[in-house]
Parts: structure tokens; sequence; C-alpha cells
């Protein structure tokens, strides 16, 4: 359009076409994010985009929508998931040392001191386990 010297309206519609336009990304960009909201589509495949008219770019759009949010969904989903299992861990950690906990009340009562040291001296590992756990929860506000 440049060297056959269209008019502005033309230019304007018909933008240069460049090579970043050119190539795709394999990612999707969460359209809810302000200024994201074509970021993978080039200018061209929107200029004659009419939502209401039925076509098959209108269909082209709905489909690009849902695939991004199906993929915000599945990450929504994970950090769920990453929650729950970062609770489990801290759960299990807190069950062993309770565990090893009563192992060495249970020596200490038969007076076995070797048996008692070392069921404190494993409620103590399984404990602080549990502590550094709760502290990753805390410093990357999972809880």
């Amino acid at each position: 359009m440049i060297a056959l010297g269209g008019t502005a309206v033309l230019l304007q519609r018909y933008q240069e076409l460049k090579q970043e336009h050119l190539q795709s990304k394999a990612i999707e960009i969460d359209p809810s994010v302000t200024g994201t909201r074509g970021e993978n589509l080039p200018w061209f495949w929107t200029m004659n985009a009419d939502l209401e008219a039925g076509n098959w770019m209108s269909e082209f759009l709905r489909v690009k929508f849902h695939r991004a949010k199906a993929n915000v969904d599945r990450c929504t989903e994970e950090v769920e998931l990453l929650k729950m299992e970062m609770q489990w861990t801290a759960n299990f950690f807190q069950h062993h040392s309770d565990k090893w906990q009563q192992f060495a009340a249970e020596a200490e009562a038969k007076e076995d001191v070797g048996r008692a040291c070392f069921a404190k001296k494993q409620a103590k590992t399984w404990g602080t386990l549990h502590k550094q756990v709760i502290t990753s929860i805390h410093r990357f506000r999972l809880a």
C-alpha cells in the first residue's frame, strides 16, 4: 500500500506488515490482564472481525478466548493443588514429630536411655522440617 501511494485511511487500515506479525507464540496470555488482550494475534487477523455476524473470524476469536480461559483455569487449579500439597506436607512432618515424641515418652517410661535419645532426635528432625515448611508457606503467602 505504501508503494502504491495509498491514502491515509487505507494506510491506517492496512498497516505495514512486519516480521513479528508473522511469528506465532506457543503460550497463551491471560486476556483479563490489561494490555495483553490480542498480543498473540497480529493486526490483520482482527481488522474485519464482526462478532455479531457469526462468521469464521468470530469463531476463531471464540476458540482463542476459550483456550486462554482453559489455560488460566488450569493454572488456578495448579496453584490450589500446590497450596494443599504444602499443607499436607506440613501435616505429614507434624505427624511424624508427634509419633517420635510419643516413642521418646514410652522409652523414658521404660528407662531406655538409648531409644529415648534416638526418638527425641527423630522428633526434633521432623519438627524442624515442619517448621521449615510452615515458614515457606507464610513466606510465599500460600496459607
